[in-house]
């Protein structure tokens, strides 16, 4: 049986799956997921550097965190940045993060 509604209802649906899956891409579709990405973080880096980032957003798999100075933004990425995924990893599901990002950011 043919839908029954006008066309331009039937392209609402079509937007609503391509909304849910531009949300699913930035990580913003299950409730809560943006404080528990905040609180893995912490738990993976401590309190001293908790209190010198923030997570911004997951794009793509990317952590984006922002980074109070320079000198701990290049320590993370370059001598600690494995060791924070792999726990990370370990406690959010699978295939959420794949990398990490570090930006330059002002508190």
């Amino acid at each position: 049986m043919p839908d029954a509604r006008p066309r331009r209802w039937q392209k609402v649906e079509v937007i609503g799956q391509v909304l849910r899956e531009v949300l699913h891409g930035h990580g913003l579709d299950r409730s809560g997921r943006p404080d528990a990405l905040r609180k893995a973080w912490l738990d993976a880096v401590g309190r001293d550097v908790g209190g010198q980032t923030r997570v911004t957003g997951l794009r793509h798999g990317v952590l984006v965190v922002e980074v109070e100075s320079a000198v701990l933004r290049q320590e993370l990425a370059l001598y600690r940045r494995e060791a924070i995924l792999l726990c990370l990893r370990g406690v959010l599901e699978e295939g959420t993060i794949r990398d990490i990002q570090f930006r330059a950011g002002k508190f």
